[in-house]
């Protein structure tokens, strides 16, 4: 196993079952302007990181998490997913049949092995980029929630398309934008639209 480890995938999943406070000492730490710290203490409280400081006693209360022969670096983030996309690989079956035959509770309820592997792999942001039946803004709450471990999720719902194939008959996007933008901000949080291109 390598001595580099995506060290805040690792404050982020370790701080989701753990104390309040947690003190992680790193034998090295990356910035994220690729400076090297040496030594190095995170100061995670309350599922956020507080501090890096140069490692020394730790806050009273706190639990110590020795990683110092590990390397930690920033949390990465990927900016194109459709985390509720999940096939199962049985032979025979293709993905997209498998997602239209199964309820939406379902698909958030073995997507969540997606937002973990995404999380162990040292993803800690997404920008999710549509799914049916709002599964992704039930992933994201529930990941919000504590509910489901995985990375902040900027999601979009429901993907913007055309019903009429003929696009030389489709208003162009600033005339449309003003009606759908609002409404569905307003009703599922969503951060992004995502339209045909």
């Amino acid at each position: 196993m390598s001595k580099t480890i995506l060290g805040l995938a690792l404050i982020a999943f370790a701080a989701h079952a753990a104390a309040a406070t947690q003190y992680i000492r790193f034998g090295k730490l990356i910035d994220g302007k690729g400076k090297v710290w040496t030594n190095v203490a995170v100061v995670v409280e309350n599922d956020r990181i507080r501090s890096v400081e140069p490692g020394g006693p730790p806050p009273s209360g706190a639990e110590v998490v020795d990683l110092r022969c590990y390397t930690g670096i920033p949390g990465m983030i990927d900016a194109h997913t459709h985390m509720t996309y999940f096939w199962d690989q049985t032979p025979g079956t293709k993905p997209w049949a498998q997602a239209s035959s199964r309820q939406s509770a379902m698909t958030v309820f073995l997507a969540q092995e997606n937002a973990r592997k995404t999380l162990e792999t040292g993803v800690t942001a997404v920008r999710d980029l549509g799914s049916s039946e709002y599964a992704d803004i039930a992933m994201r709450d529930l990941i919000n929630r504590g509910a489901m471990v995985g990375p902040r999720m900027f999601v979009a719902g429901y993907g913007l398309s055309v019903t009429n194939r003929q696009h030389d008959r489709v208003p162009p996007p600033r005339r449309v934008w003003p009606t759908v933008w609002p409404r569905c901000s307003a009703w599922c949080g969503s951060r992004w639209l995502r339209g045909p291109t």
